[in-house]
């Protein structure tokens, strides 16, 4: 498997939803391993979500500054949280650094 943290850009379009992962590693008898660079994990936002198996009990909120654009209000802050997930089956795209 590979683990996939700190999620770098969201992309959303009417096909669905991207992911891009600033941080990602390989997944090897159940350890982390080597790096893997340019991990994306793309789909339909409702079928993404109905391939989480698992859900960690770990949610803290992100306290880094962020902004995202809003049309007439310009740039607002925003925060993220969430627990890790496990997703089973999914198809991600990458490279083996």
């Amino acid at each position: 498997g590979i683990y996939l943290a700190d999620v770098l850009a969201c992309e959303a379009s009417e096909a669905g939803v991207a992911l891009r992962g600033a941080t990602a590693r390989m997944i090897r008898d159940g350890r982390l391993a080597e790096a893997v660079k340019g991990v994306k994990l793309a789909g339909e936002l409702l079928e993404l979500l109905g391939r989480v198996d698992a859900v960690a009990g770990d949610f803290q909120w992100d306290n880094a500054t962020a902004r995202c654009r809003d049309g007439a209000a310009g740039l607002v802050p925003v925060t993220t949280g969430a627990p890790h997930l496990r997703l089973a089956p999914v198809e991600i795209e990458s490279e083996v650094s």
